[in-house]
């Protein structure tokens, strides 16, 4: 997983306030293909569900007692989006207290209330917000018909197991009693034996998909999904969106520009793939590669357009757009074997008003102004691969 950032550690606390027995009896059964993540907290007995409950029990302890009822309302919802928010938040007020700094969490600014007013040991204020970017209703759409796939394919008797790989999202209206049928007539043609590996690629029902088949003995079962997965490749979130949630938050909070004060949005990033990237080209500008019509002897740059967030736009007279935002930070979890690991990445603005001191998150990997050549601003890793791990 990389270097890992820092240890954090806190005291025991009293457990079993947000996931207490009566609640986790309450939640829904596990599913062998999707969980919402309160069920992966509540009912998973993994050694990382386990000791993440524990560290959720121990934070939330840490609260301001206005701040509780709220966050456990959230931390207890089915809904992701509901869910990641309190999570997130709650995290973060772990974070930001675990750094020895002074943190009010939901203060109020001019009748605003943005998630968290920082002082840090160097008596440096800053404001930070925290949101979630999350797959688009056309996506979750495609996602919820494919373990609808999933389980109709689980549920077939064989005495093989299965693997089965979307080579396309769907294109039309789908039949999945009919994909389902073709996959058992080709499964029930199958000679038995052991160690041989079948495949098939199938266009059947409006689905397109290659499935696999290893005979693992002669009794037959169901559940025999053994590895699944989709068409790769794509930003599950548009570039658009993203700058549009960065714009409201920053719209909101505008007080921030004239107490002088560094903004940074937090953004988590559980439900996605490629948020790096999306991120990126959000806030500064789309990967391009020019190349010199006049003279096809000179090299070819690969450099950014100025499309980005806060870079400078052509039609403002090159003027850098968006400069109350100090930074951002992209968080997601990663479990790790016996460990939940946070990957936490600084995307700081060089063109910010108020910008954000490198050494604040000095344990997280940053994206920072660099030195480059004369007229350009150069943009580079530092601590690149650390990641942060709560014990």
């Amino acid at each position: 997983m990389g270097e890992v950032g820092f240890m954090i550690t806190n005291e025991k606390k009293e457990l079993n306030v947000v996931f207490s027995e009566e609640f986790i009896k309450k939640l829904p059964g596990v599913d062998n293909f999707y969980n919402p993540s309160v069920v992966v907290l509540g009912k998973y007995n993994t050694s990382q569900s386990i000791k993440l409950r524990e560290q959720v029990e121990r934070w939330f302890c840490l609260l301001p007692d206005k701040c509780k009822a709220d966050i456990k309302a959230r931390l207890r919802s089915l809904n992701n989006k509901i869910h990641d928010s309190g999570f997130y938040e709650l995290l973060f007020h772990q974070y930001f207290l675990e750094e020895g700094w002074k943190v009010e969490k939901d203060p109020v600014v001019d009748g605003l209330t943005p998630d968290f007013s920082i002082i840090t040991d160097n008596s440096l204020k800053f404001y930070a917000e925290v949101f979630g970017l999350y797959k688009t209703k056309d996506a979750e759409e495609k996602d919820k018909n494919f373990r609808v796939i999933l389980r109709a394919l689980n549920n077939i008797k064989s005495q093989f197991l299965l693997s089965f790989n979307l080579k396309t999202w769907f294109q039309e209206k789908i039949f999945i009693k009919k994909f389902t049928q073709d996959v058992k007539a080709w499964i029930d043609s199958l000679p038995l034996g052991k160690g041989v590996h079948f495949e098939k690629e199938f266009n059947s029902g409006g689905i397109r998909a290659l499935v696999g088949a290893i005979w693992v003995g002669e009794a037959e079962r169901s559940n025999n999904i053994c590895t699944h997965g989709g068409p790769a490749g794509s930003i599950d979130v548009p570039v658009s969106k993203i700058k549009d949630l960065m714009y409201r938050k920053l719209k909101k909070y505008k007080f921030v520009k004239k107490i002088k004060l560094p903004f940074v949005l937090v953004v988590s990033t559980d439900d996605l793939f490629f948020a790096e990237k999306a991120v990126d080209w959000s806030l500064y500008g789309l990967d391009v590669i020019s190349f010199p019509v006049d003279n096809p002897n000179k090299e070819a740059k690969f450099h950014k357009d100025n499309s980005g967030f806060i870079t400078p736009n052509p039609g403002l007279y090159g003027r850098p757009e968006n400069k109350g935002l100090s930074a951002v930070i992209l968080v997601k979890k990663n479990w790790n074997f016996g460990d939940v690991v946070y990957d936490m990445k600084v995307y700081h603005n060089p063109w910010a008003l108020n910008p954000l001191p490198e050494d604040v998150f000095s344990k997280m990997p940053q994206f920072i102004k660099q030195s480059g050549p004369p007229g350009h601003i150069t943009l580079g890793w530092k601590n690149e691969g650390k990641v942060v791990i709560f014990s």
